[in-house]
């Protein structure tokens, strides 16, 4: 083994290094080949992760022994300039601040351009140096404190990608602050985040926009708040989770072409193409999903994802509409004029169809798409392994009646083809 080892080139013999955990790239992989050991310290990413280093069970030196083995690598890193990515997995109330600071500082002092800060401890601040970096491209903090003062002034102008994630009192101003700071952002992930009631984007780089689970108020529902959003040049939006608003107001989102997993608030996307959507559909959803539609007429894609536990509710309250006809869709004359049904929509997939879970409800919405969908050139039906007390030959049943259905429900679109999977056997039907 050794032999053949040695004949493969550094670049490599590095790759094959960068799937292992660091610990064990380090100081693990020497014993199978020196050449392994010479080139452990050009590993293009570090990821300490308390779970990767071995320790005696209950050993006190627990912190010693972390602080070691992070302080030598970077330290030892320190001789390379090849290091891109830093991750810091930190176990919750082991490292003291100062060498939490000590280690982001190493890694910026090598030049890393993607950070990860996982710092389970509100208490602990970041720095004031991280926000004067220039060479960043990506960042991503998850529960440490960001707080950030009037007189600071935040240089990030080669962040491309920025996560905070449970991250409290990120107020507008603060936010507002971070985002001047980055002239060429692209991506803002907003995860059970809070403190966030109007987010202006001036930026005109910023392409992709990610909230979830964000609130006002910390742990409960505040009633009355409204988060505003305004996004000029943003072309992906996804808001997903349990967002605690009473509504949601988006202001300026002309350049908007894919959303995802949105909530039903009457808002417009003029030229959203592709939409995707969580939901466990309900009968008094269906007019909710209906004005979705209608809110974007030169849809292309449309992906309804039913597997997912935590799904978006859509809002019908605000429908004057009677959803108490059997067959919603074909009661409802006005719909067929949906423009993106009669003019744009290509692809309909849906995920995870369960007999028993909205299962009718989709079949009679994918026949109303069938008979109205001019230019659709593929509906994709995802059935999944139901976990309940139907019997093997049942599910076979209800997959058949499912394929047998959507073939014989008329078509607007001569060449749309229907594929029918079942996720449990792989078992795939097509027609065309």
């Amino acid at each position: 083994m050794e032999d053949q080892l040695s004949k493969l080139p550094d670049s490599v013999l590095i790759h094959i290094l960068s799937f292992l955990p660091t610990f064990d790239a380090v100081y693990r992989a020497g014993l199978v080949s020196k050449r392994l050991r010479s080139l452990r310290h050009s590993l293009p990413s570090l990821v300490f992760a308390n779970n990767h280093i071995p320790s005696y069970e209950g050993s006190k030196y627990i912190h010693e022994k972390l602080s070691r083995y992070i302080n030598d690598l970077l330290i030892f890193q320190g001789r390379h300039n090849n290091l891109r990515k830093c991750c810091f997995h930190l176990p919750y109330n082991c490292p003291r601040d100062y060498e939490i600071d000590a280690w982001i500082k190493l890694a910026l002092n090598r030049k890393v351009k993607e950070l990860e800060l996982f710092i389970p401890d509100n208490r602990y601040c970041l720095p004031r140096f991280l926000f004067r970096n220039e060479i960043l491209t990506s960042l991503s903090v998850t529960y440490a404190g960001f707080t950030v003062i009037k007189e600071m002034n935040i240089n990030w102008k080669s962040l491309k990608s920025l996560s905070m994630k449970h991250i409290k009192n990120l107020d507008d101003d603060m936010l507002g602050k971070i985002l001047i700071g980055c002239p060429i952002l692209e991506l803002l992930e907003l995860n059970s985040c809070t403190g966030i009631k109007k987010l202006d984007v001036v930026s005109q780089s910023l392409k992709e926009l990610v909230l979830h689970e964000c609130t006002y108020v910390f742990g409960r529902n505040q009633h009355g708040e409204i988060l505003r959003v305004s996004a000029p040049s943003l072309q992906v939006l996804v808001i997903s989770g349990s967002n605690r608003y009473d509504k949601c107001i988006l202001e300026n989102f002309s350049s908007l072409v894919e959303a995802q997993s949105v909530k039903c608030w009457p808002f417009l996307f003029s030229n959203c193409h592709t939409l995707t959507l969580d939901i466990n559909l309900k009968q008094w959803e269906l007019p909710g999903l209906a004005i979705m539609l209608q809110n974007c007429p030169k849809l292309e894609n449309l992906i309804i994802n039913m597997t997912e536990k935590r799904c978006i509710q859509m809002n019908s309250k605000s429908c004057n509409i009677d959803y108490q006809e059997k067959n919603f869709w074909m009661s409802n004359p006005n719909y067929v004029t949906l423009n993106c049904l009669l003019e744009h929509i290509k692809v309909v997939k849906i995920i995870g169809l369960q007999p028993r879970k909205g299962g009718e409800l989709m079949v009679e919405f994918l026949q109303f798409i069938l008979k109205h969908a001019r230019v659709l050139e593929r509906l994709f039906v995802d059935i999944i392994n139901v976990k309940d007390d139907m019997e093997d030959a049942g599910k076979c049943i209800f997959e058949l009646s499912v394929f047998h259905m959507l073939l014989s429900f008329p078509r607007s679109s001569e060449s749309a083809v229907i594929v029918v999977n079942c996720s449990k056997c792989n078992n795939r039907k097509g027609s065309s």
